[in-house]
């Protein structure tokens, strides 16, 4: 647990901001429950509210907001990692315990705890919701199940997700025992009421970005290489792991634990139909997208990544020895050089975080032509204006395409982002028609080409005047008409 801290803190200090976690700044800096609501009622971004309130205390300890913002999310990785290890220990002992909860630092868990956004939160409280299940019916672990579950979806709307599995699971029981544990239930929907609570906000929400999320698409295929999004590889690789734990999961139900807690009883058949609906949380949210057309994307359901740890500790639990010394081999081996890895660069890259700014700063500024307004055509625009650019940011222009209206998230975003963040947002015509002459920033992955093209259609000359691997700066000049 205090490895995982110290490592997701270190990470934080070596990486900028991507455009989502700049979204979550840009609300958190309103600094008022009053301003906060109104900049997501705009909106510039799509998580509950809580979440930003928790964003604003935790950037009010630290005066690195860069490392600030990314703290909720470690402390969610440390609570993850503690809960699994309670939850596996009393259904399969110490020693199994620690090794599977070890194989959460090979997940996505890990890499979210990096970040300034809600995911790793999540996890933590679907874990502590796990723990809480576990000891059903007590009153007082339903009361903390409830809270544990209402947090998480005051985190994230999607967090009702993980919800699924705690329901199969219960549906399970009752259908087994022939008894009705209205606790559980009702915990379970305490959980949802947070959703009842800021359905006017998601609804707002939905309404602006619903049908450019729907667009990104989310199918039965992109559910299968969700399981590598969730470990951190290949698709079919990342399905080959899930598949394997299933089966192990399957085929070790009929042995008993060698070294379970006795002072509990442990390997209940509720607790392995709830650990395979955890490894099944891709296909319940291809099931989810198909019923509502909601965005989808491998993130929002993070908790997918538990059921790895769980089925593989209750598989360790029950199979011989020898097999754990293999398990135990791959993992020491993947960790160790991964971290080994991670500890040998996270140094350069806080270096070349600290030149990054300056970098792309003198960059520009050797195109030269410093009155012109400089277009950034990608979400690019606010890590330039944050980074590079903190004294003069009133230059930079971020175009939408000809369409009626803002055609993805992105534009739609920084459209409302405008009104708290130094940018302007246009219609790429209307700023053409307005400006003879400008300069385009092109990033990684040439997502100025559009612009590009457009210009060049219209008449005007286009002019290198700076470019390396990664970049360049144009010039776009109107053509003078002839004497």
């Amino acid at each position: 647990m205090v490895y995982a801290f110290a490592r997701s803190v270190a990470a934080g200090t070596g990486k900028g901001y991507w455009l989502d976690e700049l979204l979550t700044q840009l609300v958190t800096s309103q600094q008022s429950i009053s301003k906060i609501m109104s900049a997501l009622r705009a909106p510039i971004d799509g998580q509950p509210p809580l979440f930003y309130m928790i964003e604003d205390l935790a950037s009010r300890l630290v005066a690195n907001q860069d490392i600030a913002l990314r703290l909720p999310a470690a402390l969610g990785l440390v609570c993850t990692i503690l809960c699994v290890y309670i939850f596996l220990r009393r259904q399969s002992g110490r020693l199994i315990a620690l090794l599977s909860t070890a194989f959460l630092m090979t997940t996505a868990a890990w890499l979210y705890a990096e970040e300034a956004r809600p995911y790793s939160m999540v996890v933590g409280c679907i874990s502590l919701a796990l723990v809480c299940y576990q000891r059903a019916p007590s009153p007082k672990w339903m009361v903390l199940l409830g809270a544990s579950l209402a947090l998480a979806q005051s985190l994230h709307y999607l967090a009702v997700l993980s919800f699924v599995p705690f329901g199969l699971a219960e549906l399970e029981e009752s259908l087994r025992t022939k008894k009705v544990r209205w606790g559980v239930w009702s915990a379970l929907a305490v959980g949802v009421l947070p959703l009842l609570l800021f359905w006017n906000l998601l609804a707002l929400n939905k309404a602006y970005y619903g049908a450019y999320h729907a667009a990104l698409g989310y199918n039965f295929a992109r559910a299968v290489h969700a399981y590598g999004d969730l470990l951190i590889t290949d698709g079919p690789v990342g399905m080959g792991i899930a598949v394997t734990a299933a089966v192990g999961l399957a085929i070790a139900r009929r042995n008993p634990p060698r070294e379970p807690d006795h002072s509990e009883p442990s390997g209940r058949e509720n607790e392995r139909i709830l650990i395979a609906g955890l490894l099944g949380l891709p296909f319940i949210a291809y099931v989810f997208v198909l019923a509502t057309h909601a965005p989808m994307a491998s993130r929002y359901f993070l908790p997918g990544v538990l059921g790895f740890p769980l089925s593989i500790g209750f598989t360790l639990a029950r199979i011989p020895r020898q097999a754990v010394l293999f398990f135990a081999a791959y993992l020491l081996t993947t960790v160790g050089v991964t971290e080994m890895h991670f500890w040998r660069y996270i140094a350069a890259g806080r270096t070349d975080l600290a030149n990054q700014g300056a970098a792309t700063a003198k960059f520009i500024a050797s195109a030269g032509h410093p009155q012109l307004p400089i277009v950034v055509p990608s979400g690019d625009i606010l890590w330039v204006v944050r980074y590079a650019f903190p004294d003069s940011p009133g230059r930079f222009v971020y175009l939408t395409k000809d369409q009626d209206g803002p055609n993805d998230t992105t534009d739609k975003s920084l459209t409302n982002a405008q009104r708290y963040a130094p940018i302007h947002v246009r219609r790429a015509s209307d700023f053409i028609a307005a400006n003879p002459n400008f300069l385009i920033y092109d990033g990684a992955g040439s997502p100025a080409q559009w612009l590009i093209l457009q210009v060049l259609a219209e008449g005007y000359s286009v002019e290198l005047l700076a470019a390396d691997v990664n970049r360049a700066v144009y010039l776009v000049q109107k053509p003078q008409p002839a004497n």
